[in-house]
């Protein structure tokens, strides 16, 4: 009998505030023979704690409504949108709802996406329909207003209304929102026809709600923006790479075309000065021979030339093949071939053993020939040449070295090193094309790495590269 009675929540009507929310408990009193004689009760007021918990539970609903887009990522823009519409009508407590986009000049809506009950009530084919913004009724004053519109009485009379086609779903309470993105207006959303009014709160969950479907849908229209240009760029770039296909090819058939046409003739030249010097040599004479050699000995130099073009260009077109490279190895077998050529000279060479790289061989090897035998050529003078190859740490890199103790170079002129039939001795000093040092920039630079030198004059040279 003295059981206390808990009525957690009711409602109770106030003259100046409204409805209120109470939590009431009641006790009975009894009388002297422990009847009840009549209920003391305790009320206390908990319509804000009820508005907070109901808030804190709406904000919890968006949160998780908009994870829940975020991980829709292989959804479409409309399930994205309609997604987020129906998630916007549960948490204001509507009945039907619309997402439109607005064009860049704000003129055109674009009618994008209705809630499923809105379409099964007025019958809406579900496809993009544009309105201009001048001519719409009250669902376009979010716009002309910029800012948030409620009508809780849709039925009242109001000049900014211009009805709607017969069959359309009847509207009691409406409420929508612009989305702003800097100063321009985007997106607009609306609900309808809550059981009751519509207040800030709404307007703040609609529109915290609908930012973040924009920022979906921006991402969205990015990222297929940003497929098409790859798509684009992939077929560019395939395109691109059959173009240079095909001309690299034609550029090959002419380069070798040529070159055996040039070849022939020069070939003939050599010959035959050759033979007139061993068949008419008794009727030249001596500025005769000295002509007829030079006619051969610029032949020889232009049949050299066009080798090395050739070589050139083939190390800017072939294929590379990256494999393990015993450098140590490479150098050696070079140098057993240039004291094969020269057996009588006097070098000494330094050659480390185990240093290897990754790269393509058949350009390694035509890069070291050119650097070694350009040290073999310019020591060439020397009573004791000498060469030397092997590698050091620096910077955290490894740099790969050939130096020598040739006769070196002013390095004021170090720039003009690399550059294609630049020379910096004439012919009368060292024999050479001026291209060697341009295949082995080329090569390298293939590689991703980098050459340089460094030399005094009289002093030899070094020249060093970085993979």
């Amino acid at each position: 009998m003295n059981d206390i009675l808990d009525i957690p929540e009711e409602f109770i009507q106030t003259r100046n505030r409204g409805t209120r929310i109470l939590h009431t408990k009641k006790v009975p009193i009894l009388d002297a023979n422990g009847q009840p004689e009549y209920l003391l009760g305790i009320s206390e007021d908990i319509t804000e704690l009820k508005k907070a918990e109901e808030l804190q539970q709406i904000n919890t609903e968006r949160v998780q409504t908009l994870l829940n887009l975020n991980q829709m990522t292989e959804a479409t823009l409309q399930q994205i949108t309609d997604y987020g519409l129906e998630a916007a009508v549960q948490l204001t407590q509507s009945k039907i709802g619309y997402l439109a986009f607005l064009n860049e000049d704000e003129t055109i809506l674009t009618m994008y996406s209705w809630s499923k009950q809105a379409m099964k009530e007025y019958e809406i084919i579900a496809k993009p329909i544009e309105h201009v913004v001048m001519k719409t009724g009250l669902w376009g004053e979010a716009v002309r207003q910029r800012r948030a519109v409620i009508t809780n009485d849709y039925e009242a009379p109001n000049p900014l209304k211009k009805g709607y086609p017969v069959g359309h779903v009847a509207i009691h309470r409406h409420m929508n929102v612009p989305v702003f993105v800097g100063q321009h207006i985007v997106l607009v959303a609306g609900v309808g026809n809550k059981e009751c009014d519509y207040n800030e709160n709404d307007v703040q969950q609609l529109t915290l709600l609908m930012g973040g479907v924009w920022r979906l849908v921006e991402r969205m229209r990015a990222e297929e923006e940003l497929k098409k240009y790859r798509e684009h760029l992939e077929d560019q770039v395939a395109n691109r790479t059959a173009e240079l296909s095909a001309i690299n090819q034609e550029l090959e058939t002419f380069s070798y075309s040529v070159s055996h046409d040039l070849r022939a003739h020069l070939r003939a030249m050599d010959g035959y000065g050759e033979v007139i010097l061993e068949d008419y040599s008794d009727k030249l004479d001596d500025t005769g021979k000295i002509f007829i050699k030079h006619i051969r000995d610029s032949s020889q130099r232009m049949s050299e030339l066009i080798d090395d073009l050739l070589k050139l260009a083939h190390t800017s077109r072939v294929e590379m093949h990256s494999e393990t490279i015993d450098l140590s190895v490479l150098v050696r077998s070079i140098i057993d071939t240039l004291q094969q050529s020269q057996p009588k000279r006097r070098v000494e060479v330094i050659i480390p053993d185990g240093i290897v790289i990754k790269g393509d061989k058949g350009l390694m090897t035509i890069a070291f020939e050119n650097l070694l035998g350009n040290a073999w050529k310019f020591t060439s003078k020397q009573p004791l040449g000498k060469i030397e190859f092997g590698s050091t740490e620096k910077d955290g890199g490894i740099i790969y070295f050939v130096r020598d103790n040739g006769v070196g170079f002013d390095m004021k002129n170090a720039e003009k090193l690399f550059a294609p039939f630049n020379r910096l001795h004439s012919d009368e000093e060292f024999s050479g094309t001026g291209i060697g040092l341009s295949i082995v920039q080329r090569i390298i630079q293939r590689h991703g790495g980098r050459v340089w030198a460094e030399s005094e004059p009289g002093k030899g040279a070094i020249f060093n590269i970085s993979l």
